[in-house]
């Protein structure tokens, strides 16, 4: 062992009696070996791997011993290299940067110096580094400074390392951290402030910031190990038993996780850390053997090796000659209890024994996926052999959408041809309306029908008749020639005058009544002409709107004949759905029930070999 696990065995009376027992009942309980000396470097690099499993983060602890804890901050941690990623982004300067690394890589070679001299000059100058740096909020070079007040002997300084420890946790918290980050931290200095006062073997103080750990950091089993220890010191035995399972536990759901993804890799790698195992390699839990014997054996209470059980059961199951039913992601399960079966079926690990039930469940679920898959392929051939009966099914569906898609196109073109109809209806009697109102429009400037016209020709003829007959009335009043002569010349111009106005007049003025007259008829001719037009006009919007009906009647006649005939198809078609719908089902419940069966007989020969 270190130099200092051996500073820290306990100290006791007959401790040449408690420690080899304490040994022994770790190797009874989990086959280890104390020979040698604890190498936590190669414990860290081993640690180290855990962190490229794709599992969640609250099971990639990795155990800080109280007495080599120095080393954690060697090696490449996640903590480690978020720290390094806060200082690149935050020192503006390269020199606080280089002061960064000095300390690191001084820091480095003290914790992992065999020779004291190395020891105490990597010391000195790693303090060095320290106290040239300047920069007041490189955190780092606070938590290094406290670790060598608190492990470098010759520096030792209870006081100045818990003052440190307290301003790091304040300046942390002040800062802008990823709170995962900060709470990983915050974690890791509440641990190493523990470990401080664990050291001046103040228990209660030491318990209580290992408690605070495990409130930052909830699975924080190295936290919980040491606040175990300290509550042992306390005489608190019932919390401390309430840790061992905490821990145990802790191991258990680690291996849990890596045999649910079939990996034997990451078993083996979480059963060779068990975190577990940490209880014997830190000597003052020796007082506590008889308690981790009692809360540890409870986990080895079986009479029966299952290992050996679950591998003479496989060998069972190849002889039912189900292969054909194991699939690749099946055949894992298999390969991975193989595996286990082969590397531990003869330990006595109280991990692995404690780990039978999960076995016999993974083996169990292995036979589950068994019949599942035989039972999926049995009933995909159900499903294949009534293909034929979807297929005409989506036959007759995509008919009937066809149909209907008829059925609306036909609605869709009956409805513009009628609207096309009705358009050209309208169309013609718009414009044969058009011709007559203008007929009724133009019926007063037609002569034959202007009254006004008429009576202005006819007045010229009688003025013409008139004046003939003034004409020839004067003439006829002309008197014989004796008494003409005797009147005188002048007398009879004016005898004839008079003559000729009485007859004209009397002529003018029947002309004028007959002008009149006919006047008359004239208008009556035009308003009886009006009329006609009128009842013309009235007679085709009466044609029009006959039409209109016609055709809408004709288009409703088409559309029904159509849509009954379709409907009438579709009704057949859904008749025929039914009928293979009906049809398909009793074939499926026949199928089913010959499955079922051959499902029984199944799981009757795979519960043979549970």
């Amino acid at each position: 062992m270190s130099e200092a696990l051996e500073n820290h065995i306990v100290k006791t009376s007959n401790k040449g009696e408690i420690i080899p027992k304490f040994y022994k009942l770790g190797k009874e309980l989990f086959e280890l070996s104390f020979k040698g000396e604890f190498d936590y470097i190669k414990h860290i690099k081993d640690n180290i791997k855990i962190l490229s499993f794709d599992i969640p983060e609250e099971l990639k602890e990795i155990f800080v011993p109280f007495n080599v804890a120095p080393i954690y901050w060697v090696y490449d941690s996640w903590l480690l290299g978020q720290i390094e990623e806060y200082m690149k982004a935050n020192f503006n300067r390269a020199k606080y940067f280089d002061l960064h690394k000095s300390i690191k890589e001084n820091y480095s070679k003290w914790a992992t110096a065999q020779i004291r001299g190395e020891k105490e000059y990597y010391a000195n100058l790693t303090m060095s580094f320290i106290e040239r740096d300047i920069y007041k909020h490189n955190f780092f070079k606070f938590i290094i400074q406290a670790i060598l007040h608190t492990y470098h002997n010759p520096i030792y300084n209870f006081q100045k390392a818990d003052n440190l420890f307290n301003e790091v946790k304040q300046m942390v918290s002040a800062l802008k951290l990823q709170e995962q980050v900060l709470h990983e931290l915050l974690y890791i200095v509440n641990l190493f402030h523990g470990f401080l006062y664990l050291k001046e073997k103040k228990y209660a103080d030491a318990n209580n910031l290992f408690k605070e750990a495990v409130e930052t950091k909830q699975n924080g089993i190295t936290a919980k190990i040491y606040s175990a220890l300290c509550e042992l010191k306390l005489d608190n035995r019932e919390i401390v038993e309430y840790y061992i399972r905490e821990v145990i536990t802790y191991d258990f759901h680690r291996m849990i996780v890596a045999i649910d993804v079939n990996n034997f890799g990451m078993f083996n790698y979480f059963l060779i850390n068990a975190l577990v195992y940490n209880l014997f390699y830190e000597k003052d839990f020796a007082p506590a053997a008889q308690l981790i014997s009692d809360t540890l054996s409870q986990y080895r209470l079986t009479e029966e090796n299952s290992l050996k059980k679950i591998a003479d059961k496989i060998t069972l199951l190849k002889e039912l000659k189900a292969d054909e039913y194991i699939t690749e992601d099946i055949n894992k399960h298999f390969i991975l209890l193989e595996k286990i079966i082969k590397t531990y079926a003869e330990s006595s690990n109280t991990l692995i024994i404690g780990m039978y039930p999960e076995f016999k469940r993974k083996y169990e679920e292995a036979l589950d996926l068994i019949i599942e898959e035989k039972q999926k392929r049995e009933y995909k051939e159900i499903e294949q052999s009534l293909v034929k009966y979807d297929e005409a099914i989506n036959d007759y569906s995509e008919t009937i959408k066809r149909l209907k898609k008829e059925l609306e196109t036909f609605h869709e073109k009956v409805k513009s041809n009628l609207d096309e109809t009705i358009k050209n209806i309208n169309s013609n009697y718009e414009d044969e309306k058009q011709i007559i109102e203008e007929k009724i429009l133009q019926l007063p400037h037609i002569e034959r029908y202007n009254p006004a016209k008429s009576f202005s020709a006819n007045m010229v003829n009688n003025t013409i008749i008139a004046l003939i007959v003034f004409l020839i009335g004067g003439l006829a009043g002309y008197p014989n020639g004796s008494t003409a002569y005797s009147a005188g010349y002048n007398s009879t111009i004016m005898m004839i005058i008079i003559s000729g106005l009485r007859w004209g007049i009397v002529s003018f003025l029947i002309g004028i009544l007959i002008s009149g007259v006919i006047a008359g008829f004239v208008l009556i001719d035009r308003i009886d002409e009006k009329q006609k037009l009128v009842k013309k006009l009235n007679s085709l919007k009466l044609q029009r709107d006959r039409l209109i009906k016609e055709a809408e009647e004709y288009s409703k006649d088409k559309e029904t004949i159509m849509r009954n005939s379709i409907t009438a198809s579709i009704e057949q078609h859904k008749k025929q759905i039914d009928e293979l719908q009906e049809e398909r089902e009793k074939q499926r419940n026949h199928l089913t029930q010959q499955v079922e069966e051959k499902m029984k007989e199944f799981k009757a020969s795979i519960d043979t070999v549970r």
